[in-house]
């Protein structure tokens, strides 16, 4: 972080890293995550994962959200998040009338057992 803030509980904070991306090679993205240690103590990334496409220049910026009971306070120079650059795999999709079949159809949640 290159500021100081406050998130107060529930909330979400954008907050400005000072980092800029200048060059992200065609056919990869950079993803950020949260850091474990942040975690741990109920700050996560406020949209899960953020994804950063290669045409993209600028400043990288992490959205936090508190899911704690007590302000939570970022100083200047705290590490609040890690990137990973991921390769992109281009895909196309075709719309269909039915699926074909297998096993487990539509089970959802829990339906493949314990």
């Amino acid at each position: 972080s290159v500021e100081d803030v406050v998130i107060p509980p529930g909330k979400t904070k954008l907050i400005s890293t000072g980092l800029k991306v200048a060059h992200i090679p065609t056919g990869y993205k950079l993803e950020v995550y949260d850091r474990s240690g942040m975690g741990a103590k109920g700050i996560l990334l406020g949209n899960g994962v953020g994804q950063v496409d290669s045409d993209y220049r600028g400043e990288l910026k992490v959205i936090l959200f508190n899911s704690n009971d007590l302000d939570f306070v970022v100083k200047i120079g705290d590490r609040i998040a890690q990137v990973a650059l991921e390769r992109v795999i281009n895909v196309s999709y075709k719309f269909v009338d039915s699926f074909e079949k297998t096993d487990r159809g539509e089970g959802g949640f829990g339906s493949t057992g314990i």
